[in-house]
């Protein structure tokens, strides 16, 4: 791990947030907010302003055009043929059979997926889990 990065990033993020709250405590200030949270390729905007949200989405397009083009050029300059070290060998691979299993629960249906056994483990384990969080919800445990 890059601990100085990390201090960096952490660093950034104290900055940030202690000149909001320095912003914030202005008495008669006025304030516009923006925030921008990418989840894959779906952005949610939160903004006190039109000219605001539009802001925050092309600083969003710059920030993700920026790393494309970092991706590509890191790409470009560490390509496979730059270490012929590591090019593809003949490998053996071992044949090892995985079993699997889970549950997925989109609201009150539940989607069981894998091997037998470990999908009714987990299908268990779910309506264990469920029931308590009933039982706490509802104030029954405590």
């Amino acid at each position: 791990m890059d601990y100085w990065r990390l201090f960096v990033g952490l660093a950034l993020v104290v900055i940030g947030l202690t000149i909001g709250l320095a912003v914030l405590n202005i008495p008669n200030s006025n304030v516009s907010y923006g925030a921008i949270v990418l989840i894959g390729p779906i952005p949610i905007v939160v903004a006190s302003d039109v000219a605001i949200a539009i802001f925050v989405l092309l600083i969003a397009v710059i920030f993700l055009l920026m790393t494309a083009f970092l991706h590509r050029v890191e790409d470009l300059k560490f390509g496979e043929d730059s270490y012929p070290e590591f090019q593809e060998e003949t490998r053996i691979e071992n044949k090892t059979e995985k079993k699997f299993g889970g549950v997925v629960l989109i609201g009150p249906i539940p989607i069981v997926f894998g091997d037998t056994k470990l999908a009714v483990f987990a299908l268990i384990l779910t309506i264990t889990l469920m029931f308590l969080s009933l039982l706490l919800i509802f104030g029954w445990l405590i």
